[in-house]
């Protein structure tokens, strides 16, 4: 008897979702984007990552330039099989028990997906980015009010020192909607040329010369230098740092 042949898996799906959605849903490359990261992240979850580690690496990855579509795919892939092989679960007999589950209820999921909000991510990062904003602001005024000449010493202070760090732990977990561009070899031999002067610890940039220090949430001032430095005429760290990474003029 001859053996049928079966069609690869992604096709079977593609048929799926045009069945279920019709031919436009199959290329809406924003909704495919949403309902992957939705059931990546309802995966993760039922697998016990928690919302903060969530939070965590969402701020790692977009705080980097974006990657290549075919390599990322494979990558994750080739995680997705690594993370079932921990969890012992059969990731073909997975995928095809739940295509053979939702064929069947074509309706209810179209009714289901199609009633679902488009998001707008800007609509909500922005408000939420000027929020981080003023935490660090607050976080900053508490410094210079509570530490011996603002220079960090929380040595007789230590309630300040943790509703300073719950500040700073909050307004991290916020996303930020700036986007860098991708880094060229013309931007790496900048920051080379940048950390030469300026080392970064914390929020604070300090300069190799003199070791005087400017903290982020004071990006708009002058550092003023000691006398003889070396470097005196550069006297704006983090605007020259967010212009490199930018590309920008401010």
């Amino acid at each position: 008897m001859r053996e049928v042949a079966v069609a690869p898996f992604q096709a079977r799906v593609a048929k799926w979702v045009s069945s279920c959605l019709g031919l436009g849903w199959v290329d809406n490359k924003p909704s495919r984007n949403h309902h992957f990261l939705e059931e990546a992240l309802e995966l993760v979850q039922a697998c016990g990552c928690t919302e903060s580690e969530a939070h965590q690496l969402v701020q790692y990855v977009f705080r980097r330039p974006a990657g290549e579509k075919k390599l990322e795919a494979g990558g994750a892939l080739v995680t997705l099989n690594a993370l079932c092989e921990a969890h012992g679960i059969d990731l073909d007999t997975a995928g095809e028990a739940e295509l053979a589950r939702i064929w069947p209820l074509i309706s209810t999921i179209s009714d289901r997906i199609k009633a679902k909000p488009q998001f707008k991510p800007l609509d909500v990062a922005l408000p939420l980015q000027r929020a981080a904003e003023l935490l660090l602001k607050d976080a900053d005024a508490l410094k210079q009010c509570h530490t011996v000449g603002g220079n960090g010493d929380w040595s007789t202070e230590p309630d300040a020192l943790a509703a300073h760090e719950e500040l700073l732990a909050v307004a991290a977990a916020l996303p930020m909607v700036t986007k860098l561009p991708a880094l060229t070899s013309t931007t790496n031999a900048k920051l080379d040329v940048f950390s030469r002067v300026w080392s970064l610890n914390g929020d604070w940039m300090t300069c190799k010369g003199c070791k005087r220090s400017l903290i982020a949430s004071r990006t708009g001032e002058e550092l003023g230098h000691g006398a003889g430095c070396k470097h005196a005429a550069q006297q704006h760290p983090w605007k020259q740092l967010i212009e490199i990474l930018t590309g920008s003029t401010t």
